[in-house]
């Protein structure tokens, strides 16, 4: 559902790669759940995982990377934005 193989999802939840926020965004629909409700539940398998003894490792990023990925979303969303427009002068 999320246009991914199935080593390609395995290797996201094993931590060995990282989910882009289109693969986010495109899952969160597929559950009919928002990116942020998505994320929301993740971190309470998380939470619940480790009550149960299980190892998660988690890596977190820093404010500053936050706001390196907020301008490229945005920078995206514009451009995203501009493509519709141009498309829809022709």
């Amino acid at each position: 559902m999320v246009g991914l193989s199935q080593a390609a999802w395995s290797k996201i939840e094993r931590g060995e790669t990282a989910a882009t926020v289109e693969q986010i965004a495109v899952a969160a629909d597929a559950f009919r759940l928002t990116p942020g409700q998505l994320l929301q539940q993740a971190d309470r398998v998380v939470d619940h995982a480790r009550g149960e003894g299980v190892k998660v490792n988690r890596v977190r990023i820093s404010s500053s990377d936050v706001a390196v990925l907020a301008v490229i979303g945005v920078a995206a969303l514009a451009a995203l934005v501009a493509a519709a427009l141009a498309g829809g002068r022709k």
